[in-house]
């Protein structure tokens, strides 16, 4: 996994950190990925606002060829695999 494209949790608090740390540990424990899961889980120290045009990048261009072939298939399989999780 390189620097570029890593996923991250960054937590404000101490409860936040121990829900993420359960979360990934419960999934590991069911094995619902094919691959362990990476995701590094650090404190927030600084926030950086995106620009605008980052800001809900899927939802502006859901039929660039990224959106189109890897991220419409990963919002799939997680809303099936964790439909019972989702807010209604």
């Amino acid at each position: 996994v390189g620097d570029s494209y890593r996923s991250i949790i960054l937590t404000a608090d101490a409860n936040q950190a121990a829900t993420a740390k359960a979360v990934v540990a419960e999934l590991g424990r069911a094995h619902a990925y094919d691959k362990p899961i990476v995701t590094e889980i650090v404190p927030l120290t600084k926030f950086y606002r995106a620009e605008q045009y980052h800001m809900h990048y899927y939802d502006q261009h859901p039929h660039e060829p990224y959106c189109a072939g890897v991220v419409a298939a990963e919002i799939k399989s997680f809303r099936t695999k964790f439909q019972d999780r989702l807010k209604r």
